[in-house]
This record gives structure tokens, sequence and C-alpha cells, in this order.
């Protein structure tokens, strides 16, 4: 048996929280197979194409978090083109027609109080 095909590296620590598949079943190409729950925060956010350039790799956002009441330092980690179905297009209110997105992740530090799925306002 080739264990190297058995061993699951991540590249931070992590937990498992649910195996999706029981043993001997067969895994699709590209379907997730385990759950595992991360101590990374972050917030994805979906900017239009004419606000995009403040958001390049590593630029720190100022988060603003209501639920304590808190504006956190936020580093944004990547920026891409959106899914086409988040895209306004074919969209006839004025200015918006054809509006392409962009998804941007920011990575938010660990902030006491701060718990995953609050609200988090990006403040650029």
């Amino acid at each position: 048996m080739n264990r190297t095909r058995l061993e699951i590296a991540a590249p931070e620590h992590a937990k498992v929280i649910s195996v999706l598949y029981e043993l001997g079943e067969l895994v699709s190409p590209n379907a997730p197979a385990v759950l595992f729950e991360s101590e990374r925060r972050y917030v994805d956010v979906y900017v239009a194409g004419d606000q995009v350039a403040g958001f390049t790799e590593g630029t720190e956002v100022p988060c603003y978090v209501p639920a304590i009441d808190r504006i956190v330092t936020g580093k944004v980690q990547t920026t891409d083109a959106a899914p086409d179905f988040a895209d306004l297009k074919m969209v006839r209110e004025r200015g918006q027609a054809d509006l392409k997105l962009f998804k941007v992740r920011i990575e938010i530090p660990a902030t006491e109080g701060l718990l995953a799925g609050m609200t988090v306002e990006v403040r650029p």
C-alpha cells in the first residue's frame, strides 16, 4: 500500500469536522471529501471593476465589526474575477449595464470578541 496517497497535507493548522464519504465510496474529481475548520479568519467581498484597483494583494484595509464596535486592519490576500453569476450583466439600471465584479478575500487578524459569521464592513 502506498501510504503517501493516504495523507492529506494542509498549508495551515486545522481540525477535521466531517468526512463526507465512507470507506470504499467513489469520490468525484474536485468534490469536497473532508470538511475542515481553520483558525484563519477572512471575509470575501465583491467589488466593482472601477474600484478593484484599491484592493491589490498585501494592501491593508480597515474593517469595521459592528458587533464589537471595533475597527480591525485586514490584509488583502487575493483578488480574482468573480464567477459569471455574480456579474450584473444585462442590468439596465443607470450605469450598471455589464458591470464586472471581482471577488476580494481579506484576511482578518484574530481579535478578542470576533467570531466566525459576524458582519464585517470593509472600508477601503
